[in-house]
Order: C-alpha cells, then structure tokens, then sequence
C-alpha cells in the first residue's frame, strides 16, 4: 500500500512559505537513489533537500528513492516515488547540486519510517541522529 503524503496534512501555515509539513534538519537522513547515496539538507512528511546531488535529474523529472536510513550501512529498503522541484548548484563544490524533491507517494515502510522518526525527535525535544537508527 502506498500513501500519498498530503492525506493527513493539516492546514497550510502562514506566511511566507506554504507548506503542508514542517521541515526539519536534524537528524539528517542519508537517501539512495539511482544506486547513489546522498545526505538531506532538511526533511519533512512531504519532500526533502538534498545534498550533493551529482545525478542526471533536472526540475520536473520523476523518480523513485529506494531507500533510507541514518548513514549508508543501516538503509532500509522502502519505494518513494517523487518528482524533482528544482536543482540548485551548490556553491561549496561547483559540480554538485542540491536537490529539492517533493514525494509523490510513499510504501508504508517508507511513512512509518519518517513519522517514527519525527515523533521519536519531538518526544526526545530533538536529540539528533539517534532517532532514526532506534525505528528501523
């Protein structure tokens, strides 16, 4: 079964930004895509930035994320689909990129993954990294 991100978004906040979900920066996440391990910027239930990005994706182009985790020996396979938002150059090393991705759906590992993580960061009043490592 797959989830669509926004069934259980709230009310858009206001100001400036309009996002359904609440970004978040620790703990950062490490993501695969196309084989290729790369570092989050900042995360929510909705999308991420990542950092890094040294693929051939551009803005509007759809993919899948194949797995999660804390760093690259604990990923956990899951299936994301999503599309790329925009893809920014990043200043600190001129070929590569960040990329910003909103998700299209996610499998229930996926959903539950994310969610345990967010709910063990606010109960832990955002302890960091540990988060994620303690819910797979």
């Amino acid at each position: 079964m797959s989830r669509s991100p926004f069934a259980d978004a709230e009310k858009k906040p206001s100001g400036l930004e309009h996002r359904a979900h609440a970004r978040v920066d620790t703990p950062f996440i490490v993501v695969r895509i196309d084989g290729e391990t790369y570092r989050t910027v900042n995360w929510s239930m909705g999308g991420m930035l990542i950092d890094g990005y040294g693929g051939r994706l551009t803005a509007g182009a759809l993919f899948s994320v194949d797995a999660i985790g804390n760093d690259e020996k604990s990923l956990l396979s899951v299936h994301i689909r999503a599309r790329v938002v925009r893809c920014e150059a990043d200043k600190v090393q001129p070929n590569k990129r960040h990329l910003a991705i909103t998700y299209l759906d996610l499998d229930d590992s996926a959903y539950t993954l994310l969610g345990d993580v967010l709910r063990a960061r606010d109960d832990a009043g955002e302890t960091g990294r540990g988060a994620l490592a303690q819910t797979g």
